[in-house]
């Protein structure tokens, strides 16, 4: 039984394009991860860390540092296609890149803490660190905001925040003027 069980096993192939795409978003996490550590190099190093002021939605622990600010790279599978999209804003023929005028610059991951509590940070431009007085609003576009394999359950939480976000495709989270 147990030689049956090993044979069976491995005459089982893994899914081409899964495996395809797991290949991909490493290596977009390492391209990500060496952008990085040169951005850190060419500048000295980091500097002062501080809490962002001008954070006015989305996930919590927007941090700056200088000109730049740190945005917190969520864990799963959001986390690595977040910087698996700007990896490609960067490289990619397809119309993706035409965002990019529109897009903060990206300098790649940095990794800050202990071993015991490491985060991964998105390092990228503040467009609001010239301004005086800055005003920020954060705007969710798209007509759903849960993943693809969202339970239900979440679909229904996240749809009942707005219910007209799925006709107008887009929600207002929040803005500081």
């Amino acid at each position: 039984a147990k030689a049956l069980n090993r044979r069976a096993t491995a005459n089982r192939s893994p899914n081409p394009i899964a495996a395809a795409m797991a290949r991909w978003r490493d290596g977009a996490m390492a391209m990500a991860m060496t952008r990085g550590k040169l951005f850190t190099e060419s500048n000295g190093g980091l500097g002062m860390v501080a809490r962002m002021a001008m954070q006015v939605g989305g996930h919590s622990g927007m941090l700056t540092i200088g000109r730049y600010c740190l945005k917190p790279v969520q864990s799963g599978n959001r986390g690595i296609r977040e910087v698996t999209f700007y990896e490609q804003c960067l490289h990619r023929g397809d119309g993706v890149e035409q965002l990019q005028p529109f897009l903060c610059d990206y300098h790649g991951v940095i990794v800050l803490g202990t071993n015991a509590c490491e985060q991964h940070y998105l390092v990228l431009d503040d467009c609001t660190n010239d301004m005086a007085r800055p005003c920020a609003l954060d705007i969710k576009l798209g007509t759903r905001t849960t993943e693809p394999n969202a339970s239900l359950k979440k679909q229904r939480k996240q749809l009942a925040k707005y219910p007209p976000q799925t006709e107008l495709g887009c929600r207002l989270v929040g803005m500081r003027v």
